[in-house]
């Protein structure tokens, strides 16, 4: 844009932001000469379009105007300087996303990341200076959440965040820095394609995202996926990345999830051990559960970088929220449904214990009544261990009815003896009382 002032206006520096407009060719601001100025400032009242305007088209009508001889006089005089002003000054803008950017039609374009936070976070990992640190727990991070498409197993939380188009999974897959064959950190392919994107006008580029908001820098450029990569540039460069709510949310892995997968294993290690089975089935939770290791890691992974202080602390915090969040909120209803059916199954089995010692403890506390029915203490413990062994692989809901008709076996086992016992003493008393009279 060219910009044609009267002569007193034109002068003076101008502002950062005007001096870097008119470097880069995106608004040039001239002074016209002193007897130019006054023919536009006399012309403009003869503007009927509100300014700024289209200067030749302008002259161009003035020139025609046949019912003002001496305005269409004055034009024909101007035209020719006007023109060669313009011709001399028009700025030749620079263009920053001239070429096609890499893998935007593959790994984080619009057509495959519908999610523009996602694309922008992975992207601005070509622009931001990562620290060894962080690019370890970026990389350990993606461990966590990688697919299976490299044949080398998926990461053990991966199915908690797989949704169609999202991005979350392009995120893990394609964008994060991971171990090489030798154990070495590296970019992925896309980020380090991207990190030559900019070239030479990286620099420049730099300048204007200190001088403008990030509304008025998206203005460079109008296709989504270059908008997409201006907007990572700039908040690359700033350090501006939605960072807040990583703390609340590793409190939710430490406070609702880890205790809850710990108390399922917990529950399937005793079972195993008391019962006798050969495992549980957990049904939907199922995943949630065998996942318990890959909880404990990315709880400690994200207390370490909500202490972190590195270059790109910001852009870290902001990777981990985007996949931890999308995590918490695909498990929160099998979560807190296991949870319900753990409390359930935990007070049966205690119960059942319960019931299984005071049966015990009642065969030798109703001695006449274990004598009367000829039961020995081999005999009691071969029918507890019966009662309170399961085979197999049951549900948890399967589990719940056993245990609880185990229970009541045990309960119903030691009532008999309690009633036989009574009966026997009144049987007792009865017979005392009958010699005596």
């Amino acid at each position: 844009m060219l910009c044609i002032l009267p002569t007193q206006d034109g002068e003076g520096g101008g502002s950062l932001l005007q001096v870097w407009l008119d470097r880069n060719g995106k608004l040039r601001i001239v002074s016209a000469p002193p007897l130019l100025s006054d023919f536009l400032l006399s012309a403009a009242g003869e503007i009927e379009n509100l300014l700024p305007g289209e200067l030749l088209n302008i002259l161009d009508r003035f020139i025609k105007e046949k019912d003002d001889v001496i305005l269409c006089r004055k034009a024909r005089i101007y035209y020719e300087a006007i023109n060669d002003l313009v011709t001399t000054n028009l700025p030749r803008p620079a263009v920053f996303c001239r070429d096609v950017p890499p893998q935007a039609d593959t790994v984080w374009g619009k057509s495959q990341i519908a999610n523009p936070a996602i694309a922008v976070a992975g992207c601005a990992l070509a622009f931001s200076s990562i620290t060894a640190e962080e690019s370890k727990s970026l990389a350990a991070l993606r461990e966590l959440f990688k697919g299976d498409r490299e044949g080398k197993g998926a990461g053990s939380l991966h199915p908690f965040i797989v949704r169609p188009r999202a991005g979350h999974t392009s995120l893990a897959d394609d964008l994060l820095p991971r171990l090489d064959t030798k154990g070495q950190l590296r970019d992925s392919p896309a980020v380090a394609r991207l990190r030559e994107y900019f070239g030479a006008t990286e620099k420049q580029l730099s300048e204007l995202t200190r001088l403008v908001a990030l509304r008025d820098f998206l203005k460079l450029e109008d296709e989504e996926d270059r908008g997409r990569l201006l907007e990572a540039f700039w908040r690359a460069v700033r350090g501006e990345f939605d960072e807040a709510g990583l703390d609340d949310l590793a409190h939710r892995l430490e406070t609702e999830v880890v205790p809850v997968v710990t108390m399922a294993n917990e529950l399937e290690t005793q079972a195993i051990s008391n019962l006798g089975l050969e495992g549980i089935g957990f049904g939907d939770a199922d995943t949630i559960v065998r996942a318990n290791a890959g909880f404990e890691r990315l709880l400690k992974n994200a207390k370490d970088i909500i202490q972190g202080k590195g270059s790109a602390a910001a852009l870290v915090k902001n990777l981990y929220i985007l996949l931890v969040r999308q995590l918490l909120e695909n498990i929160d209803s099998d979560l807190s449904s296991l949870n319900t059916t753990l409390g359930r199954i935990n007070t049966a089995f205690s119960n059942m214990k319960t019931a299984s010692e005071d049966l015990k403890r009642n065969f030798w506390q109703y001695g006449k009544a274990t004598q009367f029915a000829d039961i020995n203490e081999q005999d009691m413990d071969a029918f507890i261990a019966q009662e309170t062994r399961i085979q197999g692989i049951p549900s948890l809901e399967e589990l719940e009815a056993e245990i609880t008709a185990r229970k009541g076996n045990l309960e119903e086992a030691s009532g008999k003896l309690s009633s036989l016992e009574n009966t026997l003493e009144e049987l007792e008393t009865t017979t005392l009382e009958l010699r005596e009279d």
